[in-house]
C-alpha cells in the first residue's frame, strides 16, 4: 500500500493546503473529519484518498470523541499524522499521537520521507529559519502551511456511527453571550486590534468608536487581555485563541509577535501601525504606519467619520 499519512480535521482551515502537503510525503492520504457536515463536506473537496466522518451533531463535544478518532486512525500504522491547528484537531491530535507513540514535531509547513526516515520543516525565529526535523518514528505534525486551491477531485464521505462518550463530557451551555461575541469576531469582514501601543484605557472608547464607523470588530492581542485585563479572553486574536480571516485587519500598537500575527494569517489586508520603526509588524503587513497609536487616533475618527 506504500506509506500513509492521517489528516486531522475539526475545524475550517488549510485543509487543501494540508492535503497537497501529505501527498508529498505519502502514497495514501486518509483524513478523519470530527464535526458538522459542512465541515465534512469542505474537507472532502480537498481531496484526500478517503474520508471518515465523526458527526458530533448538537449534544456531543468534539472533544469526546477524540479517542474513537484515535482509535481508526490506529487500525493502520501511518507514516505521518497531521493535523490542522484549531484547538479541536489539536486534541484529537494529541490523542492519536500518543497512541502511536509518535514524534510530535510541533508545528511544521512541509514533510517528506528519505530512505524510511520522516522529515518535517518547521518556520523558527518570526519566520526567519528553517530547521529540519528527522525521525523513524510516526511523525506527527500540526501543519502551519499555507493554504492551496482544491484541484477538482473530492473524497467520498464514509459516516462513522459515533459511540456515546463514556467520560461524562456535555455542553454545559449554548448561545451565551461569549460564544456570540467570539463567532462575531470570527466572521468579521473588518476587526481592529488593541495592542499595549495603544497607551491608555482611556483610549478605548477611541477606539471603539473608529472601529464603528468602519462597521468592525474590535480584538486585542494576549498581553491586553492577560495582564492589563481590558478585554476578555473571548476578544484575543493569535494562534491559541481566535484565528480570523477578515478583508482588513488595523492593528494598533501591536508588536506583531508571531502568536498574534498566526491568527491573522488569513486576512486580505493587514495595516500596522506602532511607534516602534523596528517592530516586527511592519515586515508583516501591507501598509504600515510609524507613529503614536494616541495622537492618532483623533485624525484616524475624523477621517473614519467620512466614510
Amino acid at each position: 500500500m506504500g506509506k500513509i499519512a492521517w489528516l486531522i480535521v475539526g475545524d475550517f482551515g488549510h485543509i487543501c493546503g494540508m492535503v497537497s502537503a501529505a501527498r508529498k510525503a505519502a502514497d495514501v492520504v486518509r483524513m478523519v473529519v470530527i464535526g458538522s457536515g459542512q465541515l465534512a463536506q469542505a474537507a472532502a473537496s480537498g481531496g484526500p484518498d478517503s474520508l471518515y466522518w465523526l458527526d458530533t451533531g448538537e449534544k456531543i463535544p468534539a472533544e469526546a470523541l477524540a479517542g474513537q478518532a484515535a482509535a481508526l486512525i490506529m487500525q493502520e500504522k501511518p507514516e505521518f499524522l497531521l493535523c490542522l491547528d484549531d484547538p479541536i484537531s489539536r486534541v484529537v491530535w494529541a490523542r492519536a499521537a500518543a497512541a502511536l507513540n509518535a514524534a510530535a514535531v510541533g508545528t511544521c509547513f512541509d514533510i517528506a520521507c528519505s530512505g524510511g526516515v520522516k522529515q518535517a520543516r518547521r518556520l523558527v525565529a518570526e519566520g526567519k529559519s528553517v530547521v529540519l526535523v528527522e525521525t523513524e518514528n510516526v511523525l506527527a505534525g500540526i501543519f502551519d502551511g499555507d493554504d492551496t486551491e482544491a484541484d477538482g477531485s473530492a473524497a467520498a464521505i464514509n459516516r462513522i456511527d459515533v459511540d456515546e462518550p463514556k467520560a461524562a463530557m456535555k455542553f454545559a451551555a449554548q448561545g451565551s453571550q461569549t460564544s456570540f461575541k467570539k463567532e462575531g469576531l470570527k466572521a468579521a469582514k473588518r476587526v481592529v486590534g488593541v495592542g499595549y501601543g495603544v497607551g491608555s484605557k482611556a483610549e478605548l472608547e477611541q477606539v471603539k468608536e473608529f472601529a464603528g464607523h468602519l462597521g468592525a470588530e474590535v480584538g486585542c492581542s494576549l498581553p491586553v487581555a492577560k495582564q492589563l485585563h481590558w478585554f476578555e479572553e473571548d476578544r484575543v486574536v493569535g494562534i491559541t485563541h481566535n484565528r480570523i480571516a477578515p478583508e482588513l485587519y488595523i492593528a494598533l500598537g501591536i508588536s506583531g509577535q508571531p502568536q498574534h500575527m498566526s491568527g491573522v494569517r488569513d486576512a486580505k489586508v493587514v495595516v500596522g501601525i506602532n511607534n516602534d520603526p523596528e517592530a516586527a509588524i511592519f515586515r508583516k503587513c501591507d501598509y504600515g504606519i510609524i507613529g503614536d497609536v494616541g495622537k492618532l487616533l483623533p485624525a484616524l475618527l475624523e477621517k473614519a467619520g467620512k466614510l
